[in-house]
């Protein structure tokens, strides 16, 4: 007798806690999310060019490949968080393949959560940067 009036409480008690924390998980996982996403800067690049394009991004005088853009196509990056501090400058850089030309973009200030969008064009002096 005295068993059951000691786990009918914890029992009780287990309970509320497996219902409460399911809860509180999905808060914490939201705002995981959102944090995540201010902590990196998303660079889309589109490729107005006749040739695929490697593509960089020089932050702090390294040079981190971000990947290859097919011709007339586009994709979207992220600039991982170690690569960016509070505030930097990036510069990308476009090396078509089968081709010796570059393309060296304007600098940019970036800060996490930003998005840059990097627009090559067929004739690579007219490529071009916007940061939003």
């Amino acid at each position: 007798m005295k068993i059951k009036k000691l786990l009918l409480p914890m029992f009780g008690l287990g309970l509320a806690l497996a219902v409460a924390q399911p809860a509180a998980a999905g808060t914490e996982v939201s705002v995981a999310a959102d944090t995540v996403q201010a902590d990196v800067v998303t660079v889309k690049v589109e490729n107005r060019n006749w040739l695929d394009m490697r593509i960089y991004a020089i932050v702090g005088g390294f040079a981190h490949r971000l990947g290859t853009v097919g011709s007339f196509g586009s994709e979207e990056f992220t600039l991982r968080k170690g690569w960016i501090g509070p505030s930097d400058v990036i510069r990308m850089v476009a090396v078509p393949i089968g081709s010796r030309a570059v393309n060296y973009a304007q600098e940019v200030l970036v800060v996490p959560g930003d998005y840059v969008e990097y627009r090559i064009e067929n004739s690579l002096a007219l490529s071009f940067v916007a940061k939003y």
